[in-house]
């Protein structure tokens, strides 16, 4: 049973790499202004928040809460305040390369 359990947990992690041999990053648009095919126009989410993203991506759980200001929703791509929803911006699944790189290519 213990070589089932890691054989399920490597094959796992396999499927949350990038082709690059990394895990997917995620970011969030800091400049609405900007394209969304501007790379510059993204930042990188902390580590901890990202592998969260990603957690919820993978799984069921599509809304994560991210701290005590905003919360996420990976199906819709988008980050909003808690105390008013309207207030949103995009975010993405890209790679550690560039937030423009699809993860699973």
């Amino acid at each position: 049973a213990p070589s089932a359990t890691r054989a399920t947990r490597a094959k796992r992690t396999a499927a949350e790499m990038t082709p690059g041999g990394g895990p997917p990053q995620w970011y969030w648009q800091h400049n609405a202004d900007a394209s969304e095919k501007d790379p510059t126009s993204w930042t990188p989410y902390s580590a901890t928040e990202s592998a969260l993203l990603e957690r919820a991506f993978n799984g069921r759980r599509k809304v994560v809460s991210l701290n005590a200001t905003y919360t996420a929703d990976v199906k819709e791509g988008v980050q909003y305040r808690k105390d008013d929803r309207g207030r949103f911006r995009s975010i993405r699944r890209g790679t550690k390369a560039s937030p423009l790189e699809d993860p699973t290519s």
